[in-house]
């Protein structure tokens, strides 16, 4: 709610990308480990000027809904975090990627509305856990910190979310 109220300042600070990845990974590497879940992490990730907190917590639930939506009847279960600078340097692109169920193409329109699950309807995900407010904090999040988030989904293939980020503080000129 501090969020969507414009009442909290982001605290931005240069970081490398992969300090932040890294850790995010690094509190859900057991539960990921539990769920036979591999997490893939690019190591020439760039540098970004961004609150560590809030990407922190943007990455925590993306991957762990990588995790959660994981298909366990694929042999190899796989999250894969990717990172590009866009050509002029003022933007880097973060994706998180899986091989898990994917969501349903009717539920794309409507994944970071708050109290959304894309999977209320799928009987054998219902021992899933969640309210449906991850990906609208990731989202709100995302525009804090002047940044977007997308998704595309191939139900039974997988999922990508992109993060698109300023790589520099606002008003900072190369």
């Amino acid at each position: 709610s501090r969020l969507g109220g414009g009442l909290d300042t982001p605290a931005l600070q240069a970081v490398p990308l992969n300090k932040v990845v890294q850790e995010a990974s690094r509190q859900l590497h057991d539960v990921a480990e539990a769920r036979g879940v591999a997490l893939t992490i690019v190591d020439d990730l760039p540098e970004v000027v961004v609150d560590v907190g809030r990407l922190e917590l943007v990455l925590v639930n993306l991957l762990s809904n990588s995790i959660k939506y994981a298909d366990a009847t694929k042999a190899s279960r796989e999250v894969f975090v990717t990172a590009r600078t866009s050509p002029d340097g003022l933007w880097c692109e973060i994706d998180v990627a899986d091989n898990g169920v994917g969501i349903p193409a009717h539920a794309l329109t409507s994944v970071f509305k708050r109290f959304s699950r894309a999977h209320a309807d799928r009987e054998d995900l219902a021992h899933v856990a969640g309210l449906g407010l991850g990906l609208a904090i990731v989202d709100d999040v995302m525009r804090a910190l002047d940044g977007q988030v997308w998704v595309m989904s191939v139900e039974g293939e997988g999922t990508t979310f992109t993060l698109r980020l300023p790589t520099r503080a606002p008003g900072v000129v190369p």
